[in-house]
This record gives C-alpha cells, structure tokens and sequence, in this order.
C-alpha cells in the first residue's frame, strides 16, 4: 500500500510541474493568435512610431494600420516585431506612412490598451510586404 501511494505522489508531483519552455501567451515571442496570409492580399499603411505618440501603448518602432471597408470606424493597427525585415524600406514616414501588402502571423499585446471599441491591437511578424 506505500508502494502504491508513493508512486501515485511522485506522478502527481510530475505532472504538476510546469515545463520552463512554454510559449508566453503574448509578445513577439507569444503564441499565434491568427495568420494573415498572402492569399488575403491585405492592404494597410506601413509608419514609423514617433516619439510621445501614444503613452497607452508599448513600445515600438514600426506599424502598420489598415481600417475595414464595411466598418467606417474600424482600425486594426499591428506593432511590428521584426523591424529587420523592413530595412529595405528607406526612410519610412510617420502616421498615415506608406501604401503596403502584407502578410503575417499575428500576436496579442501583453498589456490592455485604452481605445474606442472598434479598434484593435497586436503585434505581428511579418512574412511578407510589399509597397502600392
């Protein structure tokens, strides 16, 4: 019978602990909340963040935004994580920025953001970009 409850007490003590490779939830480096994919032929504007722009969010050095044509409201911003992928680019200008197709996997931000609620926040890794 301590056989069978040590046993028992040593599986449940495995199973209990938390693995130290666990993808975060959020970040650059969290899990995949979707995937724009090429075939989406997603158009949205590409800008470099300015300095003081908005306190609410983390910080960053690049985004990019695109608004919905059905949601005259709506605006989805994303916070590029992979700024390298962008040396190609030139000077990029700030806010509304320059015309782009892009591709991508997108994250969730790590802290909540105070916005209307029709606008949303990520981060994403891009795959793909091009200039219009």
């Amino acid at each position: 019978m301590k056989d069978i409850v040590l046993i028992v007490s040593v599986l449940i003590f495995i199973m209990s602990c938390k693995s130290e490779d666990n993808q975060p939830d959020c970040g650059c480096k969290g899990v995949i909340a979707f995937t724009i994919s090429n075939s989406d032929q997603q158009i949205g504007y590409l800008y470099s963040s300015t300095s003081g722009q908005n306190d609410n969010l983390p910080e960053y050095n690049y985004g990019i935004w695109f608004d919905e044509i059905e949601c005259g409201n709506c605006i989805h911003k994303f916070l590029v994580c992979n700024d390298n992928f962008l040396s190609d680019f030139g000077d990029i200008p700030p806010y509304p920025g320059i015309k782009v197709e892009f591709s991508g996997d997108v994250k969730y931000l790590c802290k909540n953001i105070s916005s209307p609620a029709d606008y949303t926040y990520n981060y994403l890794i891009i795959t793909k970009i091009e200039k219009q």
